[in-house]
């Protein structure tokens, strides 16, 4: 093989290699943003959980809703035409149960554990947030 045959194939091999890294780096590059935006409407659904929960304190300390009966879990529903959520979070619902009351969705699957309410507390408190990731 002669000199020029050579470096021929060198530059083809040089090319190649340079492709084949740069969709290394291209494709963790889009991982990593799938990933970050992920995390960031996990963050968002945990702070909406967290003011479902303020939102439902709030009510029960003003006496804008009823203590639930013994056994019993009430579940309300803070949407988007109550307050502004984010894009990626749909709905919250709030659950407030007596002592001793398991929690559960609108399809009936079981969301919190049986109520056992910290001392000097009366019922639990807990919210759900329905939140969507499309990447």
């Amino acid at each position: 093989m002669n000199k020029r045959g050579v470096l021929l194939l060198i530059v083809i091999t040089t090319i190649v290699v340079a492709i084949v890294l740069s969709n290394v780096i291209l494709n963790i590059m889009l991982s990593q943003g799938r990933l970050t935006t992920f995390e960031l409407h996990r963050i968002q659904a945990k702070y909406a959980c967290m003011a479902g929960i303020n939102w439902g304190y709030q009510n029960l300390v003003t006496e804008n809703w009823p203590r639930p009966s013994a056994g019993t879990c009430d579940r309300r529903t803070l949407t988007d035409s109550d307050t502004t959520f984010p894009a990626s979070i749909n709905k919250i619902d709030v659950y407030v149960a007596s002592p001793g009351a398991a929690c559960f969705d609108a399809i009936g699957q079981q969301v919190t554990e049986s109520c056992e309410p910290l001392s000097g507390s009366e019922v639990c408190i807990s919210s759900v947030a329905d939140f969507v990731y499309t990447p």
